[in-house]
């Protein structure tokens, strides 16, 4: 989040040559001010400080554990309000009723259109359209899409 803040104040671009997953795809991505797909860049989420099982796993560490969870997700609404996106964008391929990934994902994308119903923005397709998973098809089978039903 950090990072995403300071590209966020910076009001800087954000461009993807590989793939964002992750923090990256949270906090980073999503404080772009532009940001850049290249044809075969991944972009995939696959939780944040609401997703479900966060309780479960923070209960093991105690208050202190319980604490920090309350904090980060503090600190999570309060970055995404300030950057404009709605932050569900991050648990939302887990928590959709329409949703059931497969047990091989490691994470879920979104459609451009999709991304933008989130308030991701300012989405530039550089070098040709973003086809990653026709380019890169040995990922496809742990990235899942998820339509955005809204």
């Amino acid at each position: 989040m950090d990072l995403g803040e300071w590209v966020f104040r910076r009001r800087l671009d954000v461009e993807v040559i590989d793939q964002c997953v992750s923090s990256c795809a949270n906090y980073v991505f999503a404080a772009g001010r532009r940001k850049i797909l290249n044809p075969d860049s991944i972009v995939a989420w696959h939780g944040g400080a609401h997703q479900p099982d966060m309780e479960q796993q923070f209960k093991a560490l105690g208050e202190n554990g319980e604490d920090f969870l309350k904090a980060w997700r503090l600190r999570e609404d309060t970055f995404f309000q300030t950057v404009g996106v709605d932050g569900t964008i991050t648990v939302y391929g887990q928590t959709a009723p329409h949703v059931v990934l497969p047990a091989s994902a490691v994470g879920f994308d979104y459609s451009i259109g999709d991304m933008e119903k989130f308030g991701l923005l300012n989405i530039v397709e550089q070098g040709g359209p973003w086809r990653w998973r026709e380019l890169r098809p040995k990922v496809q089978g742990q990235v899942f899409q998820v339509e955005v039903k809204r």
